[in-house]
């Protein structure tokens, strides 16, 4: 382990658009997460599931960004990217931040999250700069 006080966070906040994406999702999802756990660098994850609103949080900590980078760029990670591009639902929306703690702080994601603009605000934004 390097003798450093910061590690690297990230929360995502997927909102599956439609119940018949949820199976191919948890699919997916299962790879990814066997992925993640070889990923040189990982630290720790953690999961939060909400069937009824079909939202999913993931929460993952590394040692240093090239670990989190590592994952973002995995074969499985991307073919996730891709596809939940065509699941995802409004309420979508991730995040990465440094922290001294290499704990799991799930209040603190949570808060994060919550003042995290939406992949379609973000995309709204855009639009609405560009055509100024």
């Amino acid at each position: 382990m390097p003798q450093t006080n910061r590690f690297y966070h990230a929360a995502t906040s997927l909102q599956i658009g439609k119940w018949r994406h949820l199976i191919p999702f948890l699919r997916l999802s299962n790879k990814v997460q066997n992925r993640l756990k070889q990923t040189p660098g990982y630290v720790d994850h953690s999961l939060r599931a909400n069937f009824w609103t079909l939202t999913f949080r993931t929460y993952t900590v590394y040692e240093d960004y090239e670990a989190l980078e590592s994952f973002l760029y995995s074969p499985e990670h991307s073919e996730a990217m891709r596809k939940m591009g065509g699941w995802s639902g409004p309420e979508s929306r991730s995040l990465q931040w440094i922290s001294e703690s290499r704990e799991i702080d799930w209040d603190d994601a949570e808060r994060r999250l919550a003042e995290t603009p939406t992949y379609f605000e973000k995309q709204a934004r855009a639009r609405a700069q560009a055509s100024h």
